[in-house]
């Protein structure tokens, strides 16, 4: 195996995933059991917790979709970015319920995380998955200037986190047919 591989604990639900390390993860040695690292998941760029080495053949039995990115070993930027994303979920979760709750949308948000770049929301809500949510994400888009990423829970992310700007419907549950791009389910 070229990368190392590694399991990593992420996400206020606790989600547990297979990353393949950076070049930039290991430049000063292997990754060691709780340390903080800047991960690539399918919901955007976030920090994430190392559990366990994967040996060759745990990687090997990793589908290539279940290996995700760790970028790099969190620094003080990064853990800065958290603190101040951890600082506005209260804020940005009330701003979401309102939003929701304006539209007549029946959900309960359980909890909202703010990724560390990007400038993307994770909205974890109770309730099935939206069928069009790009209809959702531009309400947040023109109301309160957020581009979110829908998480039902019990279920994947619904949409891309973002579109391609062709206007052509980018995360409508069947891609963008102008640039390719595939809703999540």
């Amino acid at each position: 195996m070229s990368d190392p591989g590694y399991l990593i604990r992420y996400g206020s639900m606790g989600y547990v995933g297979r990353f393949r390390a950076s070049a930039a993860c290991e430049v000063s040695g292997p990754l060691r059991r709780g340390q903080s690292v800047v991960i690539r998941s399918d919901r955007g760029i976030e920090l994430g917790e190392i559990l366990v080495p994967l040996d060759e053949a745990g990687a090997a039995r990793a589908k290539p979709a279940e290996l995700q990115e760790a970028i790099r070993p969190a620094g003080p930027d990064d853990l800065a970015r958290a603190r101040v994303a951890e600082a506005t979920r209260p804020d940005r979760l009330a701003v979401c319920r309102r939003v929701l709750d304006e539209a007549g949308w029946p959900w309960e948000i359980l909890d909202v995380e703010l990724m560390i770049e990007g400038g993307l929301t994770v909205i974890q809500y109770l309730g099935p998955p939206h069928p069009d949510p790009s209809a959702l994400r531009a309400r947040f888009r023109m109301t309160c200037d957020l581009d979110v990423v829908l998480e039902p829970i019990g279920g994947e992310p619904v949409a891309e986190p973002s579109g391609c700007g062709s206007g052509g419907g980018c995360g409508t549950g069947g891609g963008c047919s102008s640039c390719g791009l595939k809703a999540r389910r």
